[in-house]
């Protein structure tokens, strides 16, 4: 497991943010947790054959993450609202979306070099999102607006979006390692898509990358320098298995479904604790911080009667 301590400036934020007043680790409980089975990565996300996988996927999970966050919203009514689409539900249901629009014009030029088949690809989407808007590829989606905002950021340049992901590719060819160096380049660029100080999901698309490298090529593994995402998920698993400990008014409101302002003390806890408690545990654990993230988000939904806490943000 690399050392991440002195280097991810992540993790300085979450030191900074933490409160323990509001969100405590518990250490007892991090002593306590042994895995039922090996944990491990993300591995691929898109089929061997899928046509996303041009320029090792790079330039897909760029534009895919930058819109991976808050599915979920609270209607004028005060219910509830998940997103679902084409028999799925959250992230799962936005990726599986974006993936076919991806595919349906990568279908139309796989005969091109990587630049231009790139070009395209991005030209054709952000002209269709122009025509159609977001719902066009995602349907009833929360944040279409912001969404929409996002994707043209990224899509807006076919050259800029390339030139990114050729230093991603660089970095995984020559160093065999993606890290926060990457992330922030990502923020950089992207500032609107993934200008979070907590580098969700830019760092997100970074174990996307790799997982899909790793499992084409075992032997030359990417490693991740990274932290766990800092998000909605998390936390809550985290709490149901006694990690993480709310205040009682902090509590009640989670449970409550209350919404949680962006930035506020209580949300940068709530992020801040999730990124410690995730790296006491893949200390406690011996593994990689992205396994213990993918193995938390996996079993999210073992935790069912929990509740996430509700916080619009283009971040998460």
């Amino acid at each position: 497991m690399q050392n991440t301590e002195n280097l991810n400036p992540v993790l300085r934020v979450a030191r900074e943010d933490y409160a323990a007043d509001l969100v405590n680790i518990v250490e007892s409980a991090i002593a306590q947790c042994q895995p039922g089975e090996t944990l491990q990565g993300m591995g691929a996300t898109v089929p061997v054959d899928s046509l996303c996988r041009a320029m090792e996927g790079i330039p897909y999970f760029i534009a895919m993450d930058s819109v991976n966050y808050q599915f979920w919203d609270v209607a004028e009514s005060g219910d509830f609202v998940r997103y679902r689409h084409n028999g799925l539900e959250g992230a799962l249901a936005m990726q599986q979306a974006f993936r076919q629009a991806w595919e349906a014009q990568a279908q139309l030029v796989q005969h091109l070099p990587s630049p231009s088949h790139t070009a395209f690809i991005v030209d054709s989407l952000r002209e269709r999102i122009e025509n159609h808007g977001v719902t066009g590829i995602f349907g009833d989606i929360p944040a279409a607006s912001s969404r929409a905002d996002i994707l043209f950021e990224v899509l807006a340049d076919a050259s800029r979006l390339y030139v990114t992901s050729e230093t991603l590719l660089s970095a995984l060819l020559l160093r065999g390692n993606l890290g926060w160096q990457e992330a922030e380049l990502l923020a950089q660029t992207f500032p609107l898509a993934y200008g979070d100080r907590y580098l969700k999901k830019a760092q997100l698309t970074l174990m996307f990358i790799a997982g899909q490298w790793n499992e084409r090529n075992p032997r030359q593994a990417c490693q991740l320098d990274v932290t766990a995402a800092a998000d909605y998920q998390l936390p809550k698993i985290l709490r149901a298995m006694g990690i993480l400990s709310y205040s009682p008014e902090l509590a009640a409101r989670v449970d409550g479904q209350q919404l949680i302002a962006a930035d506020s003390r209580e949300e940068r806890a709530i992020r801040a604790a999730t990124v410690l408690a995730c790296e006491k545990l893949a200390k406690h654990l011996n593994c990689t911080l992205s396994q213990v993230d993918f193995w938390l988000w996996v079993n999210r939904n073992q935790a069912r009667s929990a509740q996430f806490h509700l916080t619009r943000t283009t971040a998460y």
